[in-house]
């Protein structure tokens, strides 16, 4: 666990869960629209929540699919989370998401090998999947591997710089300003200590851990950025696939460890 001493954490949470489609082609489309709310928080945390309805392809996009936001949209986005941030100091900060209604393809992302077009190095890969792995183990889920295209995906949203969730197909996880990749994956499995496995599903405070060690999420994608738009702090998104936080399914996909 980490501790996150006088520096505060943004979580956005954006949300989905699954409901079956019987006989749905692999590129089905699925109920799908959003809408976020963004709010400053003296306390710790800092929360940032979307909840998805309406109608959306699931089919999983590809490099040439994702379209990083402009400058302009950029600066825009970082005024409303952190309005009352200006410091000397790191800013650091987390989001992820979570699934209502939704019901994804059985396809999974293509380039399931190698590190993609993703900003990090092969060193980051082995650092980001054994922090997730070992975090896993300890509650029951099977280990992840390196997916290219969720690498892609993730790092064209890093790039974009703008703190709030893609509103893509898969489970993501968000952190600003933390020093390194352990750093950040220690940050939200850390919030596993708030977890009420009695009364299991989605938190605000918890959704980071959840999607961590997901049981059935099987691969995972990341990417990074320096910010010059967040004060040069590094933008982390990392894309997991299936992805996790399915009202409904916490009992049997979160493991007490």
């Amino acid at each position: 666990m980490v501790s996150l001493s006088y520096f505060s954490i943004g979580l956005a949470v954006a949300a989905f869960a699954a409901q079956a489609v019987n006989g749905a082609p692999a590129t089905e489309e699925v109920s799908h629209s959003e809408h976020s709310k963004h709010h400053v928080s003296n306390h710790r945390f800092h929360h940032a929540h979307r909840e998805h309805h309406g109608k959306k392809s699931t089919k999983a996009p590809v490099k040439k699919s994702t379209k990083k936001p402009t400058n302009k949209k950029t600066q825009k986005a970082k005024s409303t989370v952190k309005l009352t941030k200006k410091s000397t100091k790191s800013i650091k900060k987390s989001s992820s998401k979570k699934h209502v209604s939704k019901s994804l393809t059985k396809k999974a992302p293509t380039g399931s090998s190698g590190t993609g077009a993703s900003g990090v190095s092969s060193s980051d890969v082995q650092t980001i999947l054994s922090a997730h792995n070992a975090d896993r183990k300890d509650h029951s889920a099977p280990a992840l591997t390196w997916n290219a295209t969720l690498a892609s995906y993730a790092q064209n949203w890093s790039n974009g710089c703008v703190f709030k969730h893609s509103g893509g197909p898969y489970g993501e996880n968000l952190g600003e300003g933390y020093g390194s990749w352990k750093d950040v994956v220690d940050a939200w499995y850390s919030e596993g200590d708030l977890y009420d496995y009695s009364n299991p599903g989605f938190s605000e405070s918890t959704g980071h851990f959840t999607q961590v060690v997901w049981i059935g999420t099987r691969s995972i994608g990341c990417g990074v950025t320096k910010c010059s738009s967040l004060s040069g702090a590094p933008l982390y998104t990392c894309s997991y696939y299936p992805p996790g936080n399915y009202l409904g399914e916490f009992k049997q996909n979160v493991l007490e460890h």
